[in-house]
C-alpha cells in the first residue's frame, strides 16, 4: 500500500511541475518551433497566429491531465487508459499547433491554418485587395486582411511582432486603411 501512494505522489509533482514550466514554455516553444520549422533566409519573419496559441495551450492542458488523473484516480487500469489518451491527444494538438504559421518573406506570403495540411503560398502579386482596420482600444487590436485572387483570405493580428513588419507589408501590398469613426 505504502508503494502506490508514493507512486501517487510522484505523478502529482509531474503534474505541478508541468502546471509551472508551462506558461514559461508557452512564450518559447510556438514561436521557436515555427522559426525552426518555416524560416529561411529571404523571410522577414514567422508568425504563429493565436489560434496556434490556442492549440498549444489545449495541448498543455491535456499534458497536465495526463499525470493528475493518475494521482486523483489512483494508478488503476482505467487511470492508466484515460493518462495516455490524455497523453496522445496532447501529441495530436502539439502537432496541429507546430503546422499553424504564416510567414511573410521579400517575393511571398505562405500560410497554413489550424487543423489543415494545405499549404498556401501567395506572391505578392497575387494579393487582390489589402486592408488595415484600426481599431479603438478596447475593441480588438488593429489587423491587416489581404484576399487573395482565388478568394482566400488572411487575417494577420497587430502584435508586437507584426506591427515590426508592417512597413514591409505596406510597402509590398497596396493596402487600403480604414480608420476608426
Amino acid at each position: 500500500m505504502e508503494k502506490v501512494y508514493e507512486t501517487r505522489h510522484v505523478y502529482m509533482a509531474i503534474a505541478i511541475v508541468v502546471l509551472l514550466i508551462s506558461p514559461i514554455l508557452l512564450l518559447i516553444i510556438p514561436s521557436n518551433v515555427a522559426d525552426t520549422l518555416y524560416f529561411s533566409p529571404d523571410n522577414w519573419g514567422v508568425i504563429v497566429p493565436g489560434k496556434g496559441y490556442v492549440a498549444y495551450i489545449i495541448a498543455f492542458l491535456f499534458l497536465l491531465l495526463a499525470p493528475a488523473t493518475l494521482f486523483f484516480l489512483d494508478i488503476k487500469r482505467i487511470s492508466i487508459i484515460f493518462s495516455l489518451i490524455f497523453l496522445l491527444t496532447s501529441g495530436v494538438f502539439f502537432y496541429y499547433a507546430s503546422l499553424t504559421y504564416t510567414a511573410l518573406s521579400n517575393d511571398s506570403i505562405s500560410f497554413r491554418t489550424l487543423f489543415s495540411q494545405e499549404q498556401h503560398i501567395y506572391l505578392w502579386e497575387e494579393i487582390d485587395k489589402a486592408f488595415y482596420y484600426d481599431r479603438l482600444p478596447g475593441d480588438g487590436f488593429p489587423e491587416f486582411v489581404f484576399i487573395f485572387i482565388d478568394g482566400n483570405r488572411l487575417r494577420l493580428t497587430e502584435n508586437g511582432h507584426v506591427k515590426e513588419l508592417s512597413g514591409g507589408i505596406r510597402s509590398m501590398a497596396n493596402v487600403e486603411y480604414i480608420g476608426v469613426d
